[in-house]
Protein backbone atom coordinates (compact mmCIF):
# COMPACT_ATOMS: atom_id res chain seq x y z
CA UNK A 1 0.00 0.00 0.00
CA UNK A 2 1.53 3.25 -0.69
CA UNK A 3 0.41 6.68 0.56
CA UNK A 4 0.56 10.33 -0.49
CA UNK A 5 -0.23 12.97 2.23
CA UNK A 6 -0.86 16.81 0.68
CA UNK A 7 -0.44 19.03 3.47
CA UNK A 8 -0.11 22.48 2.78
CA UNK A 9 -0.35 26.20 4.43
CA UNK A 10 -0.97 28.42 2.13
CA UNK A 11 -1.78 32.32 2.44
CA UNK A 12 -2.84 30.74 5.98
CA UNK A 13 -5.45 28.48 4.39
CA UNK A 14 -4.47 24.59 4.92
CA UNK A 15 -4.91 22.21 2.15
CA UNK A 16 -5.21 18.52 3.17
CA UNK A 17 -6.24 15.63 1.78
CA UNK A 18 -4.56 11.99 2.62
CA UNK A 19 -4.74 8.90 0.18
CA UNK A 20 -4.19 5.16 0.61
CA UNK A 21 -3.83 3.60 -2.46
CA UNK A 22 -2.32 0.46 -4.50
CA UNK A 23 -1.49 0.65 -8.10
CA UNK A 24 -0.73 -1.34 -10.92
CA UNK A 25 0.56 -1.65 -14.40
CA UNK A 26 -0.14 -4.25 -16.72
CA UNK A 27 2.29 -4.26 -19.67
CA UNK A 28 1.02 -7.26 -21.04
CA UNK A 29 -2.14 -5.27 -21.90
CA UNK A 30 -2.43 -2.64 -24.00
CA UNK A 31 -4.83 0.03 -22.49
CA UNK A 32 -7.16 -0.06 -19.84
CA UNK A 33 -8.06 1.74 -17.00
CA UNK A 34 -9.55 -0.35 -13.63
CA UNK A 35 -10.53 2.09 -10.73
CA UNK A 36 -11.78 0.10 -7.14
CA UNK A 37 -13.22 2.29 -4.46
CA UNK A 38 -13.21 1.00 -1.05
CA UNK A 39 -12.90 4.56 0.73
CA UNK A 40 -14.98 7.84 2.28
CA UNK A 41 -18.31 7.74 -0.32
CA UNK A 42 -17.68 11.75 -0.26
CA UNK A 43 -14.62 11.70 -2.26
CA UNK A 44 -14.94 8.91 -4.57
CA UNK A 45 -16.92 10.72 -7.89
CA UNK A 46 -13.88 13.39 -7.31
CA UNK A 47 -10.75 10.32 -6.42
CA UNK A 48 -12.52 8.42 -9.52
CA UNK A 49 -12.43 12.12 -11.60
CA UNK A 50 -8.64 12.40 -11.09
CA UNK A 51 -7.46 9.22 -11.67
CA UNK A 52 -9.26 9.52 -15.18
CA UNK A 53 -7.70 12.86 -15.48
CA UNK A 54 -4.08 11.23 -14.67
CA UNK A 55 -4.84 8.38 -17.00
CA UNK A 56 -5.63 10.65 -19.51
CA UNK A 57 -2.29 12.45 -19.67
CA UNK A 58 -0.35 8.65 -18.59
CA UNK A 59 -1.94 7.15 -21.73
CA UNK A 60 -0.89 9.02 -24.02
CA UNK A 61 2.99 8.40 -23.29
CA UNK A 62 2.60 4.80 -21.65
CA UNK A 63 1.25 1.16 -22.33
CA UNK A 64 -0.75 -0.25 -20.01
CA UNK A 65 -3.46 -0.95 -18.62
CA UNK A 66 -3.48 0.37 -14.95
CA UNK A 67 -5.20 -0.69 -12.01
CA UNK A 68 -6.21 1.78 -9.08
CA UNK A 69 -7.42 0.66 -6.07
CA UNK A 70 -8.38 3.62 -3.34
CA UNK A 71 -8.26 2.27 -0.04
CA UNK A 72 -8.36 4.80 2.34
CA UNK A 73 -8.67 8.62 3.15
CA UNK A 74 -8.46 11.27 5.53
CA UNK A 75 -9.54 14.45 5.37
CA UNK A 76 -10.81 17.64 7.15
CA UNK A 77 -13.68 19.87 6.69
CA UNK A 78 -11.93 23.29 6.58
CA UNK A 79 -9.03 22.12 5.03
CA UNK A 80 -10.23 19.81 2.07
CA UNK A 81 -12.84 20.43 -0.88
CA UNK A 82 -13.44 18.52 -4.27
CA UNK A 83 -10.10 20.71 -6.13
CA UNK A 84 -7.75 19.48 -3.04
CA UNK A 85 -8.75 16.40 -3.91
CA UNK A 86 -8.37 15.98 -7.69
CA UNK A 87 -5.36 17.52 -6.86
CA UNK A 88 -4.06 15.20 -4.78
CA UNK A 89 -5.48 12.21 -6.61
CA UNK A 90 -3.90 13.16 -9.61
CA UNK A 91 -0.40 14.09 -7.57
CA UNK A 92 -0.28 10.97 -5.88
CA UNK A 93 -0.38 8.27 -8.91
CA UNK A 94 2.40 10.72 -10.79
CA UNK A 95 4.35 10.28 -8.00
CA UNK A 96 3.87 6.75 -7.32
CA UNK A 97 4.14 6.05 -10.92
CA UNK A 98 7.12 8.27 -11.63
CA UNK A 99 5.40 10.15 -14.40
CA UNK A 100 5.86 13.69 -13.97
CA UNK A 101 4.17 16.14 -15.29
CA UNK A 102 5.20 19.50 -15.90
CA UNK A 103 3.69 22.57 -13.95
CA UNK A 104 1.13 20.12 -12.09
CA UNK A 105 1.61 22.40 -9.32
CA UNK A 106 0.15 24.72 -6.92
CA UNK A 107 0.11 28.63 -6.98
CA UNK A 108 0.95 29.56 -3.87
CA UNK A 109 1.05 33.24 -5.01
CA UNK A 110 -2.51 33.38 -6.62
CA UNK A 111 -3.82 30.54 -4.29
CA UNK A 112 -4.96 28.45 -7.85
CA UNK A 113 -3.86 25.02 -8.74
CA UNK A 114 -2.20 24.53 -11.87
CA UNK A 115 -3.21 21.71 -14.17
CA UNK A 116 -1.17 21.29 -17.82
CA UNK A 117 -2.93 21.26 -21.09
CA UNK A 118 -3.68 17.05 -21.68
CA UNK A 119 -2.45 17.58 -25.50
CA UNK A 120 0.93 19.73 -24.55
CA UNK A 121 2.51 16.47 -23.75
Amino acid sequence: MEKYNLRQLVNNKGYLFNINFEVNLDRSKDSGLVIIYEADQNWENTCRAGIAIFYDYFSRKTKGQLTVKIIETHWLPVDTNNLIVLFATIKALSESLNFKIDKLEIDSINETFIFPEPRSL
